[in-house]
């Protein structure tokens, strides 16, 4: 009987001992060693598996120690890689408050915290945390991310933008600390708009002999969707004014066209008003 002892357990398993019997001593017994599973990329390691004293009826065997019998050396080869996945890797927010979540989660258990920047925002549109950090109790459950969208008071429509992942920072595993932003999905936030254009259009007067009569036409927010900017077309309808005798219509109307960068642009319709000898 020859003890086995000195197992790696946390590479390596298998039986404490091997018994050959008189009829097996030019076949052999076969000794199986089994590796163990970890979650860390720990590399290939190699075990040396001591052997006891031998013990036996036969004197001469029994004379042996440990010393006589060959060690053994195994390689627990290495199955994990390191890596960071991220679920979705797209969302939505919106202007009212709504928020895109993102979970990060590792391909192994690292040894030590493994920080992931994660910068350009659009500050107009969202904003959220500068990181995520994982270790080893959360690896597997992962860590959410929350992005908030940004209100404005803009119509600039649903705008989309990407949030980089950049370079790891875990010093205390070299497997991780390795990644680069290049190997971690980016985020692709939209967020969507919430503001319509509107128009604030002032009542005008004016007496007939007094030229043009000047309706002012404001733009209340900016308008940047699309190209920026926004044309409003315009024509007449007659009520208790009519074109041609209380005013002159030749152009049946027009656009206005707003540039859309400020609050408050205004345009002018000028009416050119027709002076009669008419009572009205």
């Amino acid at each position: 009987t020859i003890p086995i002892n000195q197992y790696d357990a946390s590479e390596t398993s298998g039986p404490n001992q091997v018994v050959i019997q008189p009829s097996q001593w030019n076949t052999g017994v076969v000794l199986t060693i089994t590796g163990v599973d970890d979650d860390t990329v720990d590399g290939d390691i190699a075990d040396v598996i001591n052997t006891g004293n031998p013990s036996s009826g036969d004197a001469n065997y029994n004379a042996l120690v440990g010393g006589d019998v060959a060690q053994i050396t195994i390689t627990n080869q290495d199955d994990d890689v390191a890596g960071i996945n991220v679920t979705p890797t797209s969302g939505t927010t919106t202007e009212i408050g709504g928020t895109a979540e993102f979970t990060f989660t590792l391909e192994s258990e690292p040894v030590g915290d493994v920080t992931v920047p994660l910068n350009q925002y659009n500050t107009e549109e969202g904003n959220g945390p500068a990181s995520v950090t994982l270790n080893a109790g959360n690896w597997q459950t992962g860590v959410t991310s929350s992005v908030v969208g940004v209100d404005d008071n803009v119509f600039d429509g649903d705008i989309v933008y990407t949030i980089n992942t950049v370079n790891v920072n875990a010093p205390s595993d070299p497997a991780y600390d390795a990644i680069g932003g290049g190997a971690i999905p980016q985020l692709q936030i939209t967020n969507t708009d919430n503001d319509q254009a509107t128009l604030t259009i002032s009542d005008a007067a004016l007496d007939e002999d007094g030229g043009n009569l000047n309706i002012v036409v404001q733009l209340d927010i900016p308008v940047t969707v699309g190209a920026g900017g926004t044309t409003v077309p315009y024509n007449f309808i007659d009520g208790t004014a009519e074109g041609g005798i209380d005013y002159n219509n030749d152009d049946d109307g027009d656009n206005l066209v707003f540039d859309g960068d400020e609050v408050g642009e205004a345009k002018i319709i000028a009416i050119p008003i027709i002076d009669d000898t008419e009572l009205e």
